[in-house]
């Protein structure tokens, strides 16, 4: 069982890895798209930071079973991994490998959404998640990324 799931998580990894390689157009952006990026990556972290700590504090005494608990903490830890990932390439100037990173971290960003959006969360890490959602969708627009990658945010 255990070496069926390692190699669903692999296979996984790689289907994720080829869609953020070949789903996404060309990766040039406009000056006007990188100031407005740069102006989003320096908010965008300290808010996954944020809600990070806000998730973790509220998953601890919800009552979401514990068997659940650890595949939104790893999509949290996966948001927030990425979008440190994409503030470094950004800096880089590494605009390719930054959009590989928004990719990843729009894959795990719609799993915590669903979930997101049938539970009940404090006001805080609500309003956190609605704004680094809305950032995610908009990078992935600057990103002419296909309409299947954008997050929906509707209950």
């Amino acid at each position: 069982m255990k070496r069926y799931l390692l190699t669903s998580t692999l296979l996984l990894g790689f289907v994720i890895a080829a869609r953020a390689d070949t789903s996404w157009p060309n990766a040039a952006l406009s000056s006007t798209q990188m100031n407005d990026v740069n102006r989003i990556m320096a908010t965008i972290e300290n808010r996954a930071d944020k809600f990070e700590t806000e998730f973790r504090k509220a998953l601890r005494s919800s009552t979401v079973p514990i068997s659940e608990r650890e595949k939104y903490r790893r999509w949290v830890d996966q948001v927030e991994d990425e979008l440190d990932n994409m503030a470094e390439d950004y800096h880089e100037n590494d605009v390719r490998e930054a959009q590989k990173h928004l990719a990843q971290a729009m894959d795990a960003a719609r799993n915590l959404n669903h979930f997101m959006l049938n539970t009940k969360w404090s006001p805080e890490a609500e309003s956190l998640w609605k704004s680094i959602r809305d950032d995610l969708n908009t990078l992935a627009g600057y990103h002419k990324a296909p309409p299947e990658i954008l997050i929906i945010s509707t209950r």
